[in-house]
């Protein structure tokens, strides 16, 4: 096997891995909306944005993890993917979504250090779920968006085609 033939087939996984990171994303969204709107239905005048509000567990969680876990799969594979196969323009372009999701793990790293209120000096937890449920329109900018960009770049035609 040659180099080249080496790395097509790692170009190809990591193109693969992308496409499996979109549906992973794709039915954590689609989750997310349907349970929203099943929450909404219950309470007379409510809308989507509050049937979210009252999302539950174990739901929100598994959505949370969908999302959080598709998207950041994505970020990973689809910058992988047009590492390999994409130009200087998809590369750049590529560069700049996998550092604004970046941002947005440092800042879920960073920010989402909860402490209970109840408890003053109980250690600080990472959890990027819970920061994700808190901050949905920051998560949709910051980390689907992004994912959903580096998919299209990765899986999009390529110009040597």
């Amino acid at each position: 096997m040659t180099p080249t033939d080496a790395a097509t087939r790692l170009g190809e996984r990591a193109r693969w891995a992308t496409t499996l990171a979109a549906v992973t994303l794709a039915v954590g969204l689609a989750m997310a909306i349907a349970y929203s709107a099943i929450e909404s239905l219950g309470t007379p005048g409510s809308s989507l944005i509050d049937g979210y509000w009252h999302g539950a567990l174990p739901w929100m969680a598994i959505i949370e993890g969908l999302v959080v876990v598709g998207a950041t799969a994505g970020v990973v594979a689809g910058t992988a993917a047009v590492a390999m196969y994409g130009g200087w323009a998809r590369r750049a372009l590529g560069l700049l979504a996998a550092a604004v999701a970046g941002l947005w793990w440092v800042m879920a790293v960073i920010g989402a250090g909860v402490s209970g209120a109840a408890c003053v000096d109980c250690p600080r937890v990472i959890d990027p779920w819970a920061y994700a449920y808190s901050a949905p329109l920051l998560t949709l900018q910051m980390l689907i968006l992004p994912a959903v960009v580096l998919t299209v770049l990765a899986l999009g035609r390529r110009a040597a085609e």
